[in-house]
């Protein structure tokens, strides 16, 4: 018997994030991811301190008042670097406090207007997956080094990235910037997103 690979997912629960709490996610990410790896939850960026025995993580922590620790920072970097997957979600991007992990992430959230109706458009190795429209957040990014877009969404008839994919050291980043409620997680074409990029995080090759 093969046995899956282990994933660390992280989230923050509660009243610690008022607006993305772990709680709407968690069990959809484990739904998900199921069939692709072996999830394992946790709240919190505490976890992020001793990454041995994982082969990914999956962060969807809402950390914005918070800076990420140097020492857990360094941790995930390192784990990244090494041949490590990481797969962000949304607010997952809330760790680019620490300059490292934004490096490694190859841009920074810079804001959001209001929630309004969305189309994303899959590219690259989610091309095949079908575009779909939500009420979301459009998350504004500065890409520094972006890798190759892999999701977009039009406002104002400027066409934004919604997602991202890049190499760092040996290990593997993603981005995807739909998740600003748990239903979100239950939309087909989204759900087939999350788990190609968690595939390709993982180390697969993917067209």
């Amino acid at each position: 018997m093969v046995m899956a690979e282990r994933v660390l997912a992280l989230g923050t629960a509660g009243a610690n994030a008022p607006y993305h709490p772990f709680e709407n996610a968690e069990k959809r990410f484990t739904d998900i991811l199921r069939d692709v790896c072996d999830i394992e939850c946790a709240g919190g960026p505490a976890a992020l301190s001793d990454l041995r025995g994982r082969a990914g993580v999956l962060s969807y922590l809402d950390e914005w008042k918070e800076k990420l620790r140097p020492e857990r920072a360094s941790s995930l970097t390192r784990f990244v670097a090494e041949g490590g997957g990481l797969l962000i979600v949304h607010n997952g991007i809330s760790i680019q406090s620490d300059p490292g992990v934004e490096e490694m992430i190859g841009g920074r959230f810079l804001n959001h207007p209001a929630q309004e109706e969305i189309t994303f458009t899959p590219g690259g190795f989610l091309e095949d997956c079908r575009p779909f429209t939500v009420k979301e957040e459009p998350y504004r990014f500065a890409l520094k080094e972006p890798g190759k877009i892999i999701l977009t969404y039009c406002q104002g008839g400027e066409t934004f990235p919604a997602g991202w994919r890049r190499t760092y050291g040996k290990g593997r980043v993603a981005y995807l910037c739909p998740g600003h409620t748990g239903g979100i997680f239950d939309i087909p074409a989204y759900r087939d997103m999350i788990r190609k990029c968690m595939r390709w995080c993982l180390g697969e090759e993917l067209s």
